[in-house]
């Protein structure tokens, strides 16, 4: 009857013989292994939890309002997106030189005209709309929306502002000529 020792070598009366079956070890094992998904799970689970919780308050990534681009933004910084500049937004009128009166270039102001734009509150509603537990399906693929914008103007000024153009002064228009042949 063969006995074996602690190294796994078998002894017979003198003669040595390995034993090749030999425990195959494992860099983790099965608890290693166990925990290594535990911890993958946390932190998939926290990533999803956390973007949920970020676009609860955003629009979601890739999202596009009337061409311009809102995405990640907040309710408040889109609505600044189309109001926000406002005051740069200009109307430039361009007068050809025509007999003695030369080339004339006169810009209208947004400001000087009372303009103001309302988006109400359809980029809130957009929002709203929005499943934050959803944000996933999102995130690599993109949402365009169309807004109304309501744009108000002051009809009081934009009189004034065209009646004090330049342009319009009798001492500054030709008077038309009848045409002969």
């Amino acid at each position: 009857m063969d006995k074996k020792n602690e190294a796994g070598i078998s002894q017979d009366g003198g003669s040595v013989a390995r034993d090749d079956r030999k425990k195959k070890s494992r860099p983790f094992g099965k608890k290693g292994l166990i925990i290594t998904l535990i911890v993958l799970l946390l932190i998939l689970g926290g990533t999803y939890i956390g973007g949920a919780k970020y676009y609860e308050t955003r629009l979601f990534r890739n999202t596009t309002i009337n061409t311009y681009s809102v995405g990640n933004m907040t309710v408040e910084e889109a609505e600044d997106t189309f109001t926000g500049d406002l005051a740069a937004h200009q109307i430039t009128v361009r007068e050809k030189a025509w007999g003695t009166q030369p080339a004339r270039k006169e810009i209208i102001k947004a400001q000087d005209v009372g303009v103001s734009i309302d988006v109400g509150n359809q980029i809130r509603d957009l929002k709203d709309s929005q499943n934050k537990w959803l944000w996933i399906n999102n995130f690599f693929g993109s949402t365009t929306s169309n807004i109304h914008l309501d744009v108000t103007f002051d009809e009081d000024k934009v009189s004034d502002v065209v009646g004090n153009m330049e342009c319009f002064k009798k001492e500054n228009v030709d008077p038309p000529v009848d045409c002969y042949i």
